[in-house]
């Protein structure tokens, strides 16, 4: 199971082994969906900070000892729909799951 994003005209796709890890971090995509970009923009870049501030191995016990789910994957994803959110603030995310 995954989490699929749209922002505008761009897609983004991610595990939901990643739940626990963006739960935490207060970026948990189904929470998103009906937001407009500006919105998803803002609590994005606050949850990315909290991750960038975060020590290593605090990060690492979020992977998922499969292998299809890391923390490092976690925050591109974010950071990739949050850099979508932030060029086009109009937009309604949506997020199916």
């Amino acid at each position: 199971m995954s989490y699929d994003v749209t922002v505008g005209d761009r897609d983004f796709n991610i595990t939901s082994n990643l739940a626990k890890f963006f739960i935490d971090f207060g970026a948990y995509p189904k929470e998103l969906h009906g937001w407009t970009g500006e919105m998803v923009d803002e609590r994005l870049t606050d949850s990315i900070e909290r991750i960038v501030n975060t020590d290593l191995p605090t990060l690492k016990a979020y992977d998922e000892p499969s292998g299809w789910g890391k923390w490092d994957h976690g925050l591109k994803f974010l950071m990739e729909v949050r850099d979508a959110c932030r060029a086009d603030t109009n937009a309604v995310v949506e997020v199916s799951a």
